[in-house]
């Protein structure tokens, strides 16, 4: 292999190009142009990776990036290689550890690409059979209503299941039509007792403005993907 590959609409490839540039491995990123945040840009040009925009949307560049790693010998790293899972799935072992080993009753995950769903779903029945809880919380799939394709096949019970243009939404990690983990996201769905919503875009942008917790001292808000605190007086 000359190097590790793939199609991001940020966190992926910022976190592969920063591994990569540790191990002294070359790294490749496609990028949908436009749709990706100067913060999480920054990273893979800072850390060396060979960067591609692309006048496509992620769907596009998982098409290009499959391609590309079929023919050449550049490692696959998105979700279609089942060690990715391996590493999604140690936030459930967060999650609990933050929680005191206290298991919650729901976890929201917002979903594109269906990955973090699945590895969720696997994470948190490993830590069952590995007697570390004894219980395990409901998963929420969140999906925009512009990019739901796994919305609507649950709402239609399973029945049939069909691809979908993603519309342009303000979420737009997650303006996703062509999931590739998908089987891996039913299986985890069928298997186990989960539920799958959407948001409209109108619904995005309300609760983009409202407050999510108030804690003793301190209050947040939720404003894009930053927390914002201040202090109560």
């Amino acid at each position: 292999m000359v190097g590790v590959g793939c199609a991001s609409i940020g966190d992926t490839s910022a976190a592969l190009s920063t591994y990569c540039a540790a191990a002294g491995i070359h790294s490749i990123v496609l990028l949908p142009t436009n749709q990706i945040s100067i913060t999480q840009l920054v990273q893979p040009i800072a850390n060396g990776a060979f960067v591609l925009s692309i006048d496509t949307d992620f769907d596009g560049c998982m098409q290009l990036n499959r391609e590309v790693t079929a023919e050449l010998p550049i490692y696959l790293a998105n979700s279609l290689n089942s060690l990715r899972f391996e590493g999604q799935k140690t936030t459930t072992i967060e999650i609990l550890q933050q929680f005191d080993w206290e298991v919650p009753d729901w976890v929201i995950v917002p979903s594109g690409n269906l990955g973090n769903i699945y590895a969720f779903y696997k994470g948190f029945h490993m830590c069952k059979e590995l007697g570390l809880v004894h219980r395990i919380p409901r998963l929420v799939c969140a999906q925009a209503a512009n990019a739901n394709p796994l919305y609507l096949y649950f709402k239609l019970g399973w029945k049939e299941f069909k691809l979908m243009k993603a519309g342009t939404i303000f979420a737009y990690v997650i303006q996703i039509g062509d999931p590739i983990s998908i089987d891996m996201a039913i299986f985890a769905f069928k298997n186990s007792n989960r539920i799958v919503e959407e948001a409209t875009e109108e619904e995005l942008m309300d609760d983009m403005c409202l407050r999510v917790g108030v804690g003793k001292d301190y209050s947040f808000f939720l404003l894009g993907k930053n927390t914002y605190m201040y202090k109560i007086k």
